[in-house]
């Protein structure tokens, strides 16, 4: 059999399994998908969140280094999920529960994560640049040398994360809450800060030259800080 007839007739056989078990099992927890490549493919469900936790990197289970270029998992539990290094680029997350999931260097670039749950979770050294984070909950999230260049992250929760390192490039954080994060040594250049809260922020050695109107600065540390406006 050619190869193009397999790969069509492997991807026919994902879409049917995929669609009997929302159909019929959508209260059934531990899904194991990975190893399986679903980029573009949709696995919202209307009637019910569907949960993957407790995913490793065993075989047929969404795991790291998981092919998901473009797939729809809007509304999806992913609570805890091992996405390491996973392809989530343009990826649709929206209202998505990925709270404690790993998603270390993983390539997110342009997806839409508008109202995602992400509190605990791993983004360290992760693609994030023109990803779309408004309303996002990033509460003690791990940022760490992330890239969020041109990033949206309008009033996203970003309470006590760890965004040392990070890089927020033309990022806009308008009415973001950033109470206690740590961005020590964050790069930022011409961020929208505007309206934000930045309430006992570590800010030591942040340049800041974008705009700061109407920003909250209360026992923020801004040891070695440079306000460039």
């Amino acid at each position: 059999m050619p190869a193009q007839y397999r790969r069509h007739s492997q991807r026919k056989a994902i879409t049917i399994i995929l669609a009997k078990y929302f159909d019929y099992h959508v209260t059934k927890t531990d899904c194991w998908l990975s190893s399986v490549s679903l980029a573009s493919s949709i696995l919202t469900h209307s009637r019910q969140q569907t949960r993957y936790s407790h995913m490793d990197n065993t075989n047929d289970q969404i795991g790291p280094h998981s092919m998901l270029a473009a797939a729809d998992l809007r509304h999806v539990d992913l609570q805890g999920v091992n996405l390491y290094e996973a392809d989530l680029r343009g990826s649709k997350l929206s209202d998505t529960n990925l709270s404690g999931a790993d998603l270390a260097g993983a390539n997110m670039t342009s997806a839409d994560l508008t109202r995602c749950q992400l509190s605990g979770s791993d983004l360290s050294g992760a693609d994030l640049s023109g990803a779309n984070l408004s309303n996002a909950n990033l509460t003690s999230a791990n940022l760490t040398n992330a890239n969020l260049t041109g990033a949206n992250l309008t009033e996203a929760n970003l309470s006590q994360s760890n965004l040392y390192l990070a890089n927020f490039t033309n990022a806009t954080l308008v009415k973001a809450n950033l109470l206690r994060a740590n961005r020590a040594y964050a790069h930022r250049t011409y961020v929208n800060f505007s309206y934000a809260n930045l309430s006992g922020a570590n800010l030591t050695d942040c340049r800041l030259d974008g705009d700061l109107t109407e920003t909250i600065f209360t026992d923020a540390v801004t040891t070695g800080t440079i306000f460039d406006v």
